[in-house]
């Protein structure tokens, strides 16, 4: 099922649209209206002729144009009766957000079972339930229930969340990455995560693909999505929870989906080319440098340079433990910045430049030494530049341009970091830099986590083996019962995976005689039933 209407939407209706300026229906409406959106516009409830300027249809049949997609700001068990009316109208996606489907269990189950055969019957994409919808900033099309601030830019960085609430917190885009897309998934009555991520696959103005993950309900698609994202040349930046015991006790809380063993998950993400990382602060600040750095460097030896010589120390301590290398510099290296530095400066990788004396011709030379020497693939400036200005702003945007004159370097790469994160990221060194393509990474901790997934990015294991549909069936057909060790290890041969020779045997004579058929040594397991 192809996912353009839906999410690319030529026309949208929010069905239970409403006055009610904390409602769902409300806020759908007035976003659509902030950002724009060209499309027509449907607002959905008998109840009103207008809503914030826009005619008001009481029902969904009166329409008189066709509707791409419908966001249902309706109870759950309003969503069939609506999801019905769509199907007639040849509503092509629906954003379900309500809760209270199989998240909530009992009926709940049953009533997600009827939206999932309604939209299939009207071959209609379904987003949700129980999420917030989808937000294409490129085509300001705003399907979803929480305030955005006005001025958010379309960007090459998309996120997938089956957390609602992390997209609201990222939705906003404070960081400036650029969001072109947030899409939470939610229960995934009928659309999974792999079908968000091969949808973005298709689109090349995407360049990072940010997944918030509690689950992966469907494994050989979502394998199938990423690589599909990783040959297209995106970096695919995966954010799993549920790793802990209380955390998996959340996630089965929270939509009723299965954390699964991480260990498993971990070597899962990686076989396919997915960057993981542990934090949101570091999966925003490594989308950061991924959307500005696809590829990693041919040589990625690091020079830190800091303008202190305790913040060289930790930013080289946390280089180390993300896996960042830094050589020591060559002694070529060393004697041109004697030469420049004062007696006293110990020039050393990292690099604590405060000896150039805040002088811009000293500091302009430093960056020249670094750049000509071959060893070096990478330069790190780690200073203070708050997003309110002060500090080291007016030097750090005089470094900026320092750095822009000498590019394209395809041999270097260079990486600003502002060393807190606390005070956001100071928005005229962030545009000059932004214009030079240079990533500037918000708080040291995350950018150096950052710069080690970059670093370690992982390239797809080739041919890596998955189990085909009909083995996948009858693998979930055996977990309805519990079954017998010999079922259960045919089950692992048929998958792959290589298991030793079984034979069940009623008493100790059939014990031996299984074992001198097979060959010692053997190991006799006891079993029940």
């Amino acid at each position: 099922m192809r996912l353009d209407r839906l999410l690319r939407p030529r026309s949208i209706a929010v069905i239970g649209a409403s006055t009610r300026e904390m409602s769902f229906g409300f806020r759908a409406l007035n976003n659509l209206k902030t950002y724009g959106y060209e499309g027509p516009i449907y607002p959905v409830n008998p109840r009103y002729d207008e809503i914030l300027g826009f005619k008001c249809y009481p029902s969904l049949d009166a329409v008189p144009g066709p509707v791409d997609a419908a966001f249902v700001a309706l109870a759950a068990e309003r969503a069939p009766d609506a999801l019905e009316e769509c199907g007639r109208h040849g509503v092509g996606g629906a954003v379900v957000v309500a809760s209270g489907f199989a998240d909530a269990g009992g009926e709940g189950i049953e009533l997600q079972r009827r939206i999932v055969e309604i939209a299939k019957r009207h071959d209609m994409a379904l987003n949700g339930p129980n999420n917030l919808g989808a937000i294409n900033l490129f085509d300001r099309a705003t399907l979803w229930p929480s305030t955005l601030l006005p001025g958010i830019e379309a960007g090459p960085v998309a996120l997938v969340t089956q957390s609602g609430s992390v997209g609201i917190a990222t939705s906003q885009d404070e960081r400036k990455l650029g969001l072109g897309y947030t899409i939470t998934a939610g229960n995934e009555a009928a659309l999974t995560v792999a079908d968000y991520i091969d949808f973005l696959a298709r689109d090349e103005r995407i360049k990072v693909i940010m997944l918030f993950l509690e689950s992966i309900r469907r494994p050989a698609a979502f394998a199938a999505a990423v690589r599909k994202a990783r040959a297209s040349g995106q970096a695919v930046v995966a954010l799993k929870v549920g790793v802990s015991e209380s955390g998996a006790r959340a996630v089965q809380a929270h939509t009723g989906a299965l954390a699964g063993e991480d260990a498993v998950y971990d070597a899962f993400l990686r076989a396919h080319g997915v960057v993981r990382v542990h934090g949101l602060d570091e999966m925003q600040e490594t989308a950061a440098l991924l959307s500005a750095y696809a590829e990693r460097p041919g040589n990625s030896d690091t020079v830190p340079v800091t303008l202190s010589g305790g913040q060289a120390a930790l930013f080289a301590d946390l280089a180390a433990r993300a896996g960042v290398s830094g050589r020591e510099l060559s002694q070529a290296t060393v004697a041109k910045l004697r030469q420049v530095l004062p007696a006293y400066a110990n020039p050393r990788n990292p690099l604590d430049a405060f000896g150039a004396g805040w002088n811009p011709e000293i500091f302009d030379t430093i960056i020249d030494i670094l750049t000509d020497d071959p060893e070096v693939g990478i330069v790190a400036f780690s200073m203070d530049a708050p997003g309110s200005g002060g500090a080291d702003s007016s030097w750090v945007s005089l470094m900026a341009d320092m750095v822009g004159k000498r590019l394209p370097r395809p041999d270097k790469r260079y990486v600003f970091v502002n060393n807190l994160s606390v005070g956001g990221l100071n928005p005229h060194v962030r545009e000059k830099l932004d214009g030079y393509g240079v990533p500037y990474l918000l708080g040291m901790t995350a950018a150096a986590a950052a710069m080690g997934n970059w670093l370690g990015m992982p390239d797809p294991l080739p041919d890596v083996p998955l189990a085909e549909e009909a083995v996948a069936a009858r693998w979930r057909g055996a977990a309805a019962k519990a079954g017998t060790d010999p079922e259960r290890f045919a089950l692992l041969r048929e998958a792959g995976v290589p298991m030793a020779d079984c034979q069940v045997a009623e008493s100790a004579e059939d014990a031996v005689a299984a074992a001198e058929a097979m060959g010692y040594p053997v190991v006799m397991k006891g079993g029940a039933g």
